[in-house]
């Protein structure tokens, strides 16, 4: 892949994840901080079922894709977008159940409010997601960085029109984003409609494809989403909605780099796959080490830096309602440093179809981390969440390192 692509890809993005940043900054700054709150537990709502259409549907597309060609390849697309159809409306469906019939004692004060309105939005944030990721997955990068771009310009000038007629909220936050995903990956769909054949038929077929290897990978990513997920929930309901808006400052304080990182893993998923099927388990090591040793090497400049300046930058994005949350942001930054090294591992398991070894991987060390979340959490709040944190991601990397060496080394032999 041209160092060129790279670039783009990189920078595709940095603008979609400054998009979702900016547009927690406007609504962290511009209401008070319970609404901030409830604003975060959606997007724990939004990332989970993002997790849910990755593993399902486009980790599998990213391996399966580059096999076919001509007429094949555009029924495979449409038997994805099929699928992604399917997701989406049983989302919104379940959602809107949600938010109509769960009782309000037995959720967080105020998502009651916030949970009917994603049934509305969700099936767009998705579709957005699923244009941008086979771009990816088809190294097109500069239409995913058009598409980026658009989506980005609509979202945050909507939001900031809300913050100034005083119309901002959680729940109208969510309409507002809702609705730019909605339009722009409409408009690309309809202008790429020749990529696409649709055929119920194949669909079924092409769902039995992905399900072989997507259900290991669909498995580890619900579990891990449920052990992250679940403590801004935990902290809502122990703490209360406004303890839930301070971790979800700290965490996109601490998360900085996802952009770097996951630009990193859209170009990683395709290579590991490349790297398996034209040279083997060698060729794969060789790519794995590189990867790691380039992603360890940035992260370790970031946490300097975190270490440093983490509460000042907390202060200076989110203002004076976060102050003292520095030893937070700090410890969620060494665990995002654990996760990003564990990537180039995790994909190459991905890449020789042993995802079932994530998934083992992720159910031995979420339970243990989720019970002592609980306990954290009630206790000492946003820093028990923090700690938590770093202990899963810290356990997964350790078990993805020795599992993954121990299935290569034997097969470099051979």
């Amino acid at each position: 892949m041209p160092r060129s692509e790279n670039f783009i890809a990189i920078i595709e993005q940095g603008v979609f994840s400054a998009t979702q940043f900016f547009s927690g900054i406007i609504v962290a700054r511009t209401t008070p901080k319970e609404q901030f709150g409830l604003y975060a537990l959606a997007t724990t709502i939004v990332l989970f079922l993002v997790g849910m259409q990755t593993s399902l549907i486009l980790m599998p597309y990213t391996i399966y894709a580059i096999r076919l060609k001509g007429k094949d390849r555009a029924c495979y697309n449409g038997s994805t977008l099929l699928h992604q159809i399917w997701l989406s409306a049983s989302a919104g469906t379940l959602l809107l159940f949600i938010g109509i019939f769960l009782p309000r004692t037995l959720s967080p004060r105020g998502s009651s409010l916030i949970i009917p309105s994603l049934a509305g939005t969700v099936p767009f944030i998705l579709l957005l997601n699923h244009v941008r990721r086979v771009l990816f997955a088809d190294l097109r990068f500069m239409s995913a960085l058009v598409v980026s771009i658009l989506s980005g310009f609509f979202q945050i000038g909507g939001l900031m029109l809300l913050a100034y007629c005083h119309l901002l909220s959680a729940t109208t936050a969510y309409w507002m984003i809702g609705s730019s995903c909605g339009v722009v990956s409409i408009v690309w769909l309809v202008c790429n409609k020749n990529d696409y054949s649709l055929n119920f038929g194949q669909a079924t077929s092409a769902l039995r494809l992905n399900w072989s290897q997507g259900k290991w990978i669909f498995g580890g990513s619900m579990i891990s989403s449920i052990s992250t997920y679940l403590y801004p929930w935990f902290l809502a309901t122990f703490q209360g909605v406004a303890e839930a808006g301070t971790f979800a400052a700290c965490q996109n304080v601490a998360n900085l780099p996802n952009p770097f990182l996951l630009s990193v893993s859209n170009i990683l998923r395709p290579k590991t796959a490349l790297a398996f099927t034209n040279g083997g388990p060698v060729l794969l090591m060789r790519l794995v080490k590189r990867s790691t040793l380039k992603i360890a090497l940035v992260m370790g400049l970031y946490l300097t830096l975190m270490l440093i300046g983490g509460e000042w930058l907390t202060f200076q994005i989110y203002g004076s309602k976060y102050v003292g949350t520095g030893q937070v942001v700090l410890v969620l930054a060494i665990g995002l440093f654990a996760f990003a090294v564990t990537a180039p591992y995790g994909y190459g398991l991905i890449a020789m179809e042993r995802a079932d070894i994530n998934f083992r991987i992720t159910i031995t060390c979420s339970l243990p981390a989720i019970l002592l979340g609980l306990f954290l959490i009630r206790t000492y709040g946003s820093i028990g969440a923090a700690y938590s944190l770093l202990t899963f991601n810290g356990a997964v990397l350790i078990a993805c390192f020795i599992l993954f060496a121990g299935i290569v080394r034997p097969k470099q032999t051979k």
